[in-house]
């Protein structure tokens, strides 16, 4: 009798969650007590194949960083409709979370000045229950502000 098996060989990123920064935009609007950071984000969120179970993930911290210096932080986020956290991830599962800079705080004068100085990136971290809480960072692609002409 013949037995023929195959074995499935796969790295890290196959069992675990990985998390990415998509798309990220970054406006600023003038207002006659400061200014309004407006804009968002997508967080794309991958749970590998061979991963033993779903996961549940929470949002951690997030801010607009310039090289290592936080401009806006903790940066203050609202999810996208019909999105609450903890979001839940199957396994193999590909998920796109759309969430928005929440514009109920203003920025004042130095902050607005810092976030139109140039090109930022959102940077952050969620944790997730497969990995028993550990933090996951990300940080996105470089964005340049809309910023009105002072």
């Amino acid at each position: 009798m013949l037995v023929f098996g195959a074995a499935a060989c796969g790295g890290k990123e196959n069992a675990s969650l990985t998390l990415s920064i998509v798309d990220p935009r970054v406006e600023v609007t003038s207002l006659a007590l400061g200014a309004e950071l407006s804009g968002g984000f997508d967080l794309r969120l991958e749970l590998g194949e061979y991963a033993p179970e779903r996961t549940e993930v929470s949002l951690g911290a997030f801010a607009l960083r310039r090289g290592q210096t936080e401009i806006v932080a903790p940066l203050p986020l609202s999810p996208g409709s019909g999105v609450t956290f903890p979001v839940a991830i199957g396994v193999g599962e590909v998920r796109l979370v759309h969430l928005d800079f929440d514009a109920s705080s203003l920025l004042g004068a130095g902050e607005r000045d810092a976030v139109c100085e140039g090109p930022l990136v959102v940077a952050g971290a969620i944790t997730d229950t497969l990995s028993g809480g550990k933090t996951t960072s990300a940080a996105g692609p470089s964005v340049t502000p809309e910023c009105p002409v002072q």
